[in-house]
């Protein structure tokens, strides 16, 4: 993901912290919401 440049190492990192897994819903879920609005 990093090398194919995907997400940064700082999104990966977000979505793959732990209390981001443990809440309810999508982990880094802000993320996707930039995303959307940069296209």
């Amino acid at each position: 993901i990093l090398e194919q440049g995907i997400l940064s190492e700082e999104e990966l990192e977000e979505i793959l912290n732990p209390f981001e897994m443990t809440e309810p819903g999508i982990a880094g879920k802000n993320l996707l919401n930039c995303e959307e609005s940069e296209l």
